[in-house]
């Protein structure tokens, strides 16, 4: 088993007891005002080599001449492992509080997954248990979209939506098991997964290009801080902040030798 792979069953490991744990002894959540709430900003980093992209042969894939242009010079089609700014600085990390049983209300909406042209547009998403993941289909060939719950074993089926048409959207509700880490695909596609975290609070921020997340209006208190990557694996720290307080975060990722581009 390679290096990478070994960090993602840490990671689901991790998740699998956080969520066990969550759905024996806490409480569901419950919405209270926040008025003198904190903040955690911050950074996620990666020290060493950034993950080869994974290779997918195009031809082996269904309507290869529409995806074409997805592919490179070879025929074949790369997908990012991690998406890492020249400031080494981490693109879609999902970064949460743990423990945090009563806050701020939780976002109505769920995140939102599109087909563009053989791909999806994210790579990584996140929603909170219980919201509902939409699905847009905007390609005009057919793509067999599936959702699993990950696990360290196996993987639980969500969702399945053979026959998508052009212009249709579908809804998926986001809630899991286990492990709180559900995984997208294309039955037709290998190139194309997605990613999503399914936290059971709504203190989560995902990274943007730069790295960076912020969270808001935290109740004063001690938490635990995580981080979670699809490839690179899960890191947490502690938290305790005051009324009104702001504080910064950094987290680094670590990778030693960069793994040899095959082909899928």
């Amino acid at each position: 088993m390679n290096r990478l792979k070994e960090q993602l069953y840490r990671s689901m490991l991790v998740f699998f007891l956080i969520s066990q744990f969550a759905v024996g002894g806490v409480r569901a959540y419950e919405e209270i005002p926040v008025n003198n709430g904190a903040s955690v900003k911050g950074t996620v980093k990666l020290s060493g080599p950034v993950p080869s992209p994974l290779r997918f042969r195009l031809t082996m894939g269904a309507y290869p001449e529409h995806c074409r242009p997805l592919a490179d010079t070879d025929g074949n089609v790369l997908l990012p492992r991690a998406r890492v700014s020249k400031d080494q600085n981490v693109q879609d990390a999902v970064v949460f509080i743990q423990g945090l049983e009563r806050g701020k209300p939780q976002g109505k909406e769920g995140p939102k997954l599109t087909v563009n042209r053989c791909q999806f547009d994210q790579l990584v998403l996140a929603g909170m248990d219980g919201t509902a993941l939409s699905l847009v289909m905007n390609d005009t060939v057919l793509h067999p979209l599936r959702g699993w719950e990950m696990l360290n074993e196996g993987r639980i089926p969500l969702f399945h939506f053979p026959t998508m048409e052009t212009g249709e959207e579908q809804s998926a509700k986001l809630t899991t098991r286990r492990s709180g880490m559900v995984k997208v695909e294309c039955d037709q596609h290998r190139f194309m997964q997605a990613w999503i975290l399914v936290p059971i609070n709504p203190y989560f921020s995902k990274t943007d290009e730069d790295g960076q997340f912020q969270i808001d209006d935290i109740p004063p208190g001690t938490y635990t801080v995580s981080v979670w990557h699809p490839s690179l694996g899960y890191l947490e720290q502690p938290l305790t902040v005051g009324a009104n307080e702001q504080q910064s975060l950094t987290f680094q990722f670590h990778t030693t030798h960069p793994e040899k581009n095959q082909v899928q």
